[in-house]
């Protein structure tokens, strides 16, 4: 039986001819829209949430956690409308609705993206990442040179592609009305956002040149690790050439007339179908057109195809996409929705955070909750005893891959246990009663299968992978890509011989060198099977004496979100690594923190209403030489500082020297 979904609906790319209203948003919302005014706080909620997962803090900054993000599966099924939403139908039988963001998120508590979620659809929130749209209420912020000249769109009247290949125009002026929309898809209860207009490079009789395909790369993983901070699952749309590099990046994919312009569809088998998510596909019929097809031939061998290949298609007699029938494909099951939390009045549809175990009774680990008692107070190395256990994500074996999914991050609770080493691996004991290892990338990675991760993860650890993401270290394997511009001068580490400060200040350094360094090691931290990274030196604005004034503190902000941003859209869990002083700003990018001397320097505290409150571990590191300053002795640790820690869910060692080289390693009993 033909299902025949009725409703709204907008949006096709060019040749053809979209008919878009201009949007009527209430005041409120378009001053929200602008930045204004702050948004309303209830627009902000998650109406009716019940996840015990979404910490108090997350829910109050309108995110999700990584592990929360929605993520559907192929053969999910929808409904495409972006406009005549006064007509609109809200009970089809789908999974989720694809709505214009600006008109959706009108009138707050009773928007339309409300209305739909309090129905238990997922909603899926448009806009325009690639063009300006000359009435959308943010318009007016983009700069003439954030816009190509002579860029208008030939069938699109008031839209013209946005210059993404203008560096400048692009840090100072796109990317934050983009974040900014991001903000409003969050704040407004999207579960995800469609940016359209992501392939400008290939439409080069409109763009002239001015974007290269490696810009709209980098353009689109940053959209896709933009809109990851923010909770919010996020789709690829058409952009066919450029599959291979950013299915790892992107939750779904969204295509028009994949089938019409020669079968296209295919390039997603191996892309996003291959790796369990949706690509949702329009066709169209409309009499003298290209890239078209009938009723028929959509029913007949269309149809056939999307069905085997689990692609989540539509029809529609028409490009205006405004409420007329819309066709799928008989026979096409929609495989469930079970993933994240819809929001809205149906509370908690499924998502247990993470856990790709084999239970459905138990959030943990089933692979590296060793748990027991502690044994050993002494000086072994490390046994650490019993704990909270290891909630979310896969331990992945010896698969060396734990997943580029984001659903599948790691994301350790207070009181996970832990191990850190950073050398000696010839001796190193991977047989301690711990969940979690911490090791250095670039030695832990060596010998391919047979690495100290693989070796690891065989035995049901979890794995963070250490790596200075805010010094050159003279001895890596990468050191000399580093230019002389992206250090600092005379910004050499007092007390380690050949390191010095990346100047992340230096804008043109931070995005030429800095950046796709810092992107290759996390490459291979993703390719080496790690399940979350510890990026060091990500405080250097709080070492003025080294670092002589070149870092502020909103450059290392920026630079410490991009590198949480990075590493979710590559499915690894990150650690913010000391910067107390940044913790209340940064706990909603990142999953657990590592301190070292919290006790010592009396800023534990600082944890405690931040990563802690939100259910997110915390690993220290105390150190004792010579009594200096900074450090405390094995006694004071087991008898001032354990009893702190265990209360407040602290994962605390205790070392005698600096080396982490495994030994002299104490842990605390219960922790």
């Amino acid at each position: 039986m033909i299902q025949k979904l009725f409703g709204p609906y907008i949006s096709a790319n060019p040749p053809f001819a979209r008919k878009r209203l201009q949007p009527a948003l209430a005041a409120a919302t378009l001053a929200c829209a602008l930045g204004l005014t702050a948004c309303n706080s209830d627009a902000g909620s998650r109406d009716n949430e019940t996840k015990a997962t979404n910490s108090d803090s997350a829910s109050n900054t309108g995110s999700q956690s990584a592990a929360n993000i929605w993520r559907p599966k192929p053969g999910t099924t929808w409904m495409w409308q972006l406009q005549n939403y006064g007509s609109m139908n809200m009970n089809l039988d789908v999974t989720a609705y694809d709505i214009d963001l600006f008109e959706g998120s009108g009138s707050g508590s009773n928007s339309l993206i409300r209305q739909l979620k309090n129905k238990g659809k997922r909603v899926i929130c448009y806009f325009s990442a690639g063009t300006r749209e000359d009435w959308r209420p943010d318009a007016d912020q983009f700069t003439p040179g954030s816009v190509i000249a002579d860029g208008g769109m030939q069938d699109w009247p008031g839209e013209t592609w946005l210059n993404i290949g203008n560096k400048t125009a692009l840090e100072q002026t796109i990317k934050p009305i983009m974040e900014a929309r991001l903000d409003l898809a969050r704040d407004a209860g999207c579960d995800a956002v469609e940016p359209d207009n992501v392939d400008g490079y290939t439409n080069q009789d409109e763009t002239h040149g001015a974007i290269s395909a490696a810009d709209q790369l980098a353009y689109n993983k940053w959209l896709a690790e933009a809109a990851h901070a923010r909770g919010l699952s996020i789709g690829l749309k058409n952009d066919v050439d450029q599959l291979q590099e950013l299915a790892p990046y992107f939750d779904f994919a969204v295509n028009e007339q994949c089938y019409a312009w020669g079968n296209e569809c295919v390039a997603y088998e191996n892309t996003f179908l291959s790796a369990g998510k949706a690509v949702f596909n329009q066709e169209y019929y409309e009499r003298g057109e290209e890239g078209v097809i009938t009723k028929d031939q959509f029913l007949g061998n269309a149809c056939s195809y999307f069905v085997s290949a689990g692609i989540s298609a539509l029809w529609r007699q028409s490009f205006e996409l405004d409420g007329g029938t819309s066709l799928s494909c008989p026979g096409a099951v929609d495989p469930g929705d079970d993933g994240g939390d819809t929001g809205g009045d149906d509370g908690d549809n499924g998502d247990n955070g993470g856990d790709t175990g084999g239970d459905d009774s138990d959030d943990g680990d089933n692979g590296g909750d060793t748990g027991g008692d502690d044994s050993d107070d002494g000086d072994n190395g490390g046994d650490t005893g019993g704990d909270d256990g290891d909630n979310g994500g896969d331990t992945g074996g010896d698969d060396g891959d734990d997943g580029d999914n984001v659903g599948d991050i790691w994301s350790p609770t207070p009181g996970t246990t832990w191990m850190w080493q950073l050398q000696r691996y010839g001796s190193i004991n991977m047989d301690l009663d711990v969940d979690a290892y911490d090791i250095d990338l670039f030695e832990g990675s060596e010998n391919g299968s047979n690495s100290l991760i693989h070796q690891l993860k065989n035995k049901g650890k979890k794995v963070i992978c250490y790596f200075s993401a805010g010094t050159r270290e003279d001895w890596r394997p990468d050191a000399n890509q580093f230019t002389e511009d992206s250090v600092i001068a005379d910004g050499d580490m007092d007390d380690w011989p050949g390191e010095t400060w990346l100047n992340i200040g230096n804008q043109t350094a931070l995005e030429q060198t800095i950046k796709p360094i810092m992107e290759a090691r996390l490459d291979l931290a993703h390719d080496a099977g790690c399940d979350a990274v510890e990026p060091d030196n990500m405080d250097g604005y709080d070492n003025p004496s080294e670092t002589h004034g070149e870092i502020s503190a909103a450059d290392q902000l920026a630079y410490n979100i991009w590198i949480a941003q990075a590493a979710h859209a590559r499915g690894l869990s990150v650690g913010l690594k000391n910067d107390v002083g940044q913790a209340e700003e940064l706990v909603a990018y990142f999953d657990f923190a590592v301190n070292e001397q919290c006790f010592a320097y009396e800023e534990c505290e600082a944890y405690e209403d931040t990563f802690l409150n939100a259910n997110k571990a915390v690993f220290n590191q105390e150190y004792y030489t010579d009594g200096d300053d900074g450090e405390i002795s094995k006694r004071r640790f087991l008898r001032r500082a354990c009893p702190y820690f265990e209360s407040v869910g602290i994962s605390g060692l205790w070392a005698k020297g600096y080396s982490l080289d495994g030994r002299n390693v104490v842990a605390c009993e219960s922790n």
